[in-house]
């Protein structure tokens, strides 16, 4: 066991021990099944990476199935990215994309891994860097976000640490470039905007 796995362990029985008078471990167990999910507040909180999956891709810690909170961060900005909510290795709870401000972008909720309620819509907003990336057989760059082609408005920001400026903000449907994609520099003013229709780049 390498030393960062060492130190998560150790942070995680030190969390669930100082909450052992408050809550048993059976109680926490059914208030999280039974949807009460600020029972997370209670239990570790790490780093994603800290992670690995199964080959059912359930998360798992120090070959443990993982109960508690995983987040990532902004690159370069110390301000988290998403916040996972997992219940013994399956998202559980919630699955928030967060602005660099902190404001929630999206929220989605899942029950022992299953997505039943998304925030997706028509003027969906969230970060870029979220989006996973592949290409189709045409050869073009499809976004996806949680499993979907992406519909709405992605939005990418200056990796500096005293500004919260937007560089990019880019429109997408079912996944490909539609409509405008704007660079702005980091006062606000529009530099560049190019128009997209199903994914190709106008004026080419």
């Amino acid at each position: 066991m390498n030393r960062r796995n060492w130190f998560s362990t150790f942070i995680a029985m030190g969390l669930l021990l100082s909450c052992g008078d408050e809550m048993t471990q059976e109680a926490l167990r059914e208030r999280l099944i039974s949807g009460e999910f600020d029972a997370y507040h209670s239990l570790p909180q790490i780093p994603c990476d800290s992670l690995a999956a199964d080959d059912q891709g359930k998360y798992l810690l120090d070959d443990s199935l993982f109960t508690g909170i995983c987040y990532t961060n902004y690159e370069n900005i110390d301000a988290k990215l998403e916040i996972r909510q997992i219940f013994q290795g399956e998202l559980h709870g919630y699955r928030m994309m967060l602005s660099p401000k902190g404001d929630t972008l999206s929220m989605n909720l899942y029950n022992h891994g299953r997505l039943i309620r998304a925030s997706m819509g028509e003027n969906e907003r969230v970060n870029c860097d979220s989006l996973e990336v592949f290409t189709n057989n045409q050869g073009k760059e499809v976004r996806f976000y949680f499993g979907d082609p992406y519909t709405g408005i992605c939005e990418r920001y200056y990796s500096d640490l005293d500004t919260t400026a937007i560089y990019m903000r880019a429109s997408y449907r079912n996944g490909l470039p539609e409509g405008d994609l704007i660079i702005f520099d980091r006062e606000g003013n529009e530099i560049l905007r190019e128009t997209f229709v199903r994914g190709e780049k106008l004026g080419n």
